[in-house]
């Protein structure tokens, strides 16, 4: 057996002009789209949630009685290439905040353009939560027969008026375990939202979850009875040892000891 013991090369830095690959799937998808139609049919109706939280153990900050909310949704994307069509939907939120636009949920359905009832997912982004890595993902699981909901969390896009410093996460605990709990609470309804979809298998039902979404992803997989699957992804771990450990706290860890 001979062994190459040469050194590896170092990496090459990378490319700040090289695209994300989940923007340019995504790019690539909508550039070959025709133009949406500047004025596109509003569909609108109600919701009926329903849920015996209590007999599911749902822990008692994620429990929602059952109620109806109103929901609307309009085509955005016709991907014919892709065989995949993509939806604009809004609803209340369950949870009033500090400012009405944080109120409304935004999220956007990528389905597959063909007739059937398919598996859906609710699908939560990164930390910076410009949506590039969830909406690639949903493009994907579209396309490979599965719908899927991308859910923008609280304090974040549309739902973050002008001027507010106002994040999901901060270092001010109960605000940011409150907004968690918005945001799992939102995707409770976005999960009754798809299960009401005709095209949708109401049995087979999910979350997928990346980074920050795994965070939420796994809260709302405990708190939602009706996800049978969460794929959730580079969820971290470790954080007290990391923030511990961390060369900038050196200098406040003998007082903390």
């Amino acid at each position: 057996v001979a062994w190459d013991m040469t050194p590896p090369l170092p990496a090459a830095p990378p490319d700040p002009m090289t695209p994300h690959p989940f923007l340019a799937l995504f790019a690539a998808a909508v550039a070959s789209a025709p133009p949406p139609p500047a004025d596109p049919p509003v569909e609108t109706g109600e919701v009926r949630f329903e849920s015996d939280d209590a007999r599911h153990g749902v822990p008692d900050r994620f429990r929602l009685d059952p109620h109806t909310f109103r929901y609307e949704a309009r085509l955005k994307y016709d991907l014919p290439r892709a065989g995949v069509e993509v939806l604009d939907v809004t609803f209340p939120s369950p949870v009033k905040s500090a400012h009405p636009e944080n109120d409304t949920v935004h999220c956007e359905l990528f389905r597959p353009k063909k007739p059937g009832r398919f598996p859906a997912v609710v699908v939560l982004d990164i930390l910076d939560g410009k949506q590039v890595v969830s909406r690639g993902e949903a493009l994907w699981l579209a396309q490979h027969d599965i719908a899927a909901l991308v859910v923008i969390l609280p304090h974040y896009g549309p739902r973050r008026p002008p001027g507010s410093r106002d994040r999901l996460l901060s270092p001010d605990v109960e605000r940011s375990v409150a907004n968690v709990r918005q945001g799992v609470l939102d995707c409770r309804r976005a999960v009754a939202w798809l299960a009401a979809r005709p095209g949708v298998d109401a049995d087979r039902l999910g979350v997928v979850g990346t980074s920050l979404g795994s965070f939420v992803g796994g809260v709302l997989a405990a708190a939602e009875p009706r996800l049978g699957t969460a794929c959730l992804l580079l969820g971290g771990g470790g954080l007290v040892d990391a923030f511990w450990n961390h060369p900038r706290a050196a200098p406040f860890t003998p007082v903390l000891q």
